[in-house]
């Protein structure tokens, strides 16, 4: 059965940087919600379109991930429009505030201290998140790929 690969956490936590590792080692279709909203903001109505994306990738035999911050209540609803059968794997990616505003200031993106700590508030209050999560401050990268590919049940292994 394919799978779906959720990449969930705020800004700067290592989502993108995380994707591209495991693109090399297991196989998916990438849904960005950045490009397919054109870097406009990104509204619970739009994920219903990822939700489609994700049915069509899944239908099609094939897995699928996507990443974002995902609140508890964007994930529902997120989930909530996938009609194919898919076996979901929740990735809640976590770092410490002071650690995200640091790679934050060393991005490019516009993401503003007041909005990461928001963010952090809402994703860091749901217990889910908080009991189910990898650090990526105390892994290394190699550390977090593999904790991945365990979550994933891919059998390969980093070189």
């Amino acid at each position: 059965m394919p799978k779906l690969i959720i990449l969930r956490g705020p800004p700067a936590v290592g989502k993108t940087t995380l994707e591209r590792r495991i693109s090399k080692i297991v196989e998916f279709d990438k849904i960005d919600p950045d490009v397919l909203m054109n870097g406009k903001g990104i509204h619970k109505k739009h994920y219903r379109l990822f939700a489609d994306d994700a049915t069509k990738i899944l239908t099609a035999g094939r897995n699928a991930l996507i990443t974002g911050i995902f609140f508890k209540d964007l994930l529902d609803e997120f989930l909530g429009h996938i009609v194919a059968k898919h076996d979901p794997i929740i990735v809640n990616l976590y770092c410490p505030i002071d650690e995200l505003l640091r790679r934050s200031a060393e991005r490019d993106k516009d993401v503003s201290e007041e909005d990461i700590k928001t963010y952090c508030a809402l994703l860091f209050d749901d217990p889910d998140f908080m009991s189910n999560r990898i650090d990526t401050q105390e892994l290394l990268i190699d550390e977090v790929v593999r904790e991945v590919c365990l979550l994933i049940g891919s059998d390969h292994h980093m070189s």
